[in-house]
């Protein structure tokens, strides 16, 4: 598995990045502009260890789900 600079592409790539998204780990994801981290949403212990590397102790974060299923009701638009 690719860590600390790392780069891996393609399938591999994506392996990687559910392996440790699935341990409780941040990965960085490279886009158009700029760098994005990534955590697992559903683990409190890797979304606090997110907020403090950004330091953004009470800023919101987006969350990106495959459907509006599991939000509650007042947040599905």
């Amino acid at each position: 598995m690719a860590g600390r600079g790392e780069t891996l592409d393609g399938e591999a790539a994506l392996q990687a990045a559910i392996a440790r998204l699935a341990a409780g780990d941040i990965v960085a994801i490279k886009g158009i502009g700029g760098f994005h981290l990534a955590c697992d949403a559903g683990n409190p212990a890797a979304v606090a260890t997110l907020r403090a590397r950004k330091h953004r102790p009470a800023k919101p974060l987006a969350v990106m789900l495959p459907t509006a299923t599991g939000l509650p009701p007042p947040l599905r638009r």
